[in-house]
């Protein structure tokens, strides 16, 4: 069963909740980050922007939030503990769409 998270995606009540942003899934992951596979980093003023941001964009598999800071990610390793970090990973749906310049 899949947990849809609440509208704030606040940490840790919501870790492993689902976003649904049309026919995307992301997967809430809360104080992890993941390095590597970085496509790009974009300025974003919440966690839902940033998962936007990541299905808009080409490859983007995963997105990391850390302060305002967007990181699209185009695989899931590289999994390391960061309090600050709340991440969200494509489960289902598209592949991303264009580039968001």
């Amino acid at each position: 069963m899949t947990v849809p998270c609440t509208a704030k995606m606040a940490c840790p009540a919501d870790n492993d909740c689902h976003y649904q942003l049309a026919t995307e899934v992301f997967k809430l992951h809360c104080n992890y980050g993941y390095y590597g596979g970085d496509i790009h980093t974009k300025h974003a003023k919440s966690l839902a922007e940033c998962a936007h941001k990541c299905s808009k964009s080409k490859g983007c598999f995963a997105a990391t939030f850390v302060e305002q800071e967007c990181h699209m990610k185009s695989n899931m390793t590289g999994r390391v503990y960061n309090p600050a970090a709340k991440s969200k990973l494509r489960e289902r749906g598209g592949t991303g769409g264009a580039f968001e310049g």
